[in-house]
């Protein structure tokens, strides 16, 4: 650990703790100081000190952007979403990918692809965005499948899946991450031999380059994370487990290097592997009354932390949100006084913090629309009620 320097709504609050398990300014002098882990100078920022702001404090402005139903399919349950320039990509419970317009204006869906066909996928098990070449990549257990806008399919290749011949481990995949030029990143599931490490793939020539490795940083095996690698503005790759975890990593322009970078103090009631005792089941997420980091979304400029608290229901969840050009830190909380103001973040750039709700939960938490909550009866005559809705809370600079 860092050392310390200076539906109804309670509907709405259960579906949102399944679906954890399913996924399976600080007022401190010095909120962060650089400590050396493992011989690299690691950023290291104390959590502990934190005093809780309103959301409107951090947040100047929401955009409502409904999701219009155009198509034949339309999700059902998000549990991801990713934002690109041009796109919403959303991942469902049923694990079909939808493409909106940053309009919300529908694209397509991936169950126009399922099937048992050379140039369709059976089980997807993972979706990327190749930031080159602008494919959509999919991840299936013995293929990575690689699509047009229109999901129009384009190429193939055979992943080494089955048993590793150098180390006769199991090596089976769960998620991926598109870095471009035929290079990938892997993820294995969390059944594997070897939890806790990332490959490297080049699809064209169907060869693992590099394996590189974070298991001596896991709490948890377990998490909420979505995304795990980010591009930031000066060309470098950050890398975030999909893991319980308090580090970020840089990865190395090769490829060939991950280097802890940054590293969070949640302080002595954090969760570690020494106090968690023998218990590794998804559960102790929702169960534990300690501080647990579950989701970490770094941008060029800040980085956003999605914290449980302590306690066992939606109320004890908060956001932080570090800005790192300040070197200041505020406290989100997402209840105030029984009712939600602010929900869970998805999904950053740096600009803009993203999320996913239904209609139903916005009627009834007029709230998490900032100081526009006037604007709920307009939104209640003009949007149809099976609509989900993307929030967009513009960042104060």
């Amino acid at each position: 650990m860092c050392m310390n320097s200076g539906l109804s709504h309670v509907v709405h609050e259960v579906l949102l703790l399944y679906v954890l398990l399913i996924l399976a300014g600080c007022g401190s002098k010095d909120v962060h100081y650089s400590q050396s882990l493992d011989n690299k100078s690691v950023r290291c920022y104390n959590l502990t000190d934190c005093q809780s702001v309103s959301p409107d404090d951090v947040f100047e402005s929401v955009e409502v952007v409904p999701l219009l139903f155009e198509g034949e399919s339309y999700p059902d349950l998000v549990t991801r979403l990713q934002v690109t320039d041009s796109l919403f990509m959303i991942e469902d419970k049923r694990s079909f990918l939808h493409l909106f317009d940053k309009d919300g204006n529908y694209l397509v869906s991936s169950d126009a692809i399922i099937g048992e066909g050379p140039e369709e996928i059976t089980t997807p098990l993972s979706y990327a965005l190749d930031p080159l070449n602008g494919l959509i990549e999919v991840l299936t257990p013995h293929k990575l499948m690689s699509y047009d806008l229109d999901l129009h399919f384009i190429k193939s290749s055979h992943l080494p899946t089955g048993v590793d011949k150098d180390s006769e481990t199991n090596l089976f995949f769960s998620h991926i991450e598109s870095v471009g030029e035929d290079t990938h990143l892997l993820l294995r599931t969390i059944s594997s031999d070897r939890v806790g490490e990332v490959v490297i793939f080049n699809s064209k020539k169907e060869t693992i380059d590099e394996r590189l490795s974070y298991k001596d940083d896991i709490i948890l095996p377990f998490h909420m994370q979505d995304r795990y690698l980010f591009f930031m503005n000066d060309g470098s790759k950050l890398f975030v487990p999909p893991a319980i975890t308090n580090i970020i990593y840089s990865l190395s322009e090769d490829m060939g290097t991950l280097s802890p970078l940054v590293q969070f103090d949640l302080g002595d009631n954090s969760l570690t592997r020494e106090n968690m005792g023998s218990s590794v089941d998804r559960q102790i997420l929702i169960e534990s009354s300690r501080e647990i980091l579950l989701r970490i979304l770094p941008t060029s400029n800040r980085i956003f932390l999605v914290v449980k608290g302590k306690g066992n229901t939606m109320r004890s969840f908060h956001t932080v949100v570090i800005d790192t050009a300040r070197d200041m830190i505020y406290r989100v909380n997402l209840y105030s006084e029984g009712r939600q103001i602010f929900p869970l973040i998805m999904d950053v750039d740096d600009k803009y913090a993203y999320t996913v709700v239904d209609k139903e939960t916005l009627m009834n938490q007029p709230s998490l629309l900032l100081d526009k909550s006037e604007q709920i009866s307009s939104i209640a005559d003009s949007i149809e009620d099976e609509l989900l809705l993307v929030l967009k809370y513009g960042i104060r600079d």
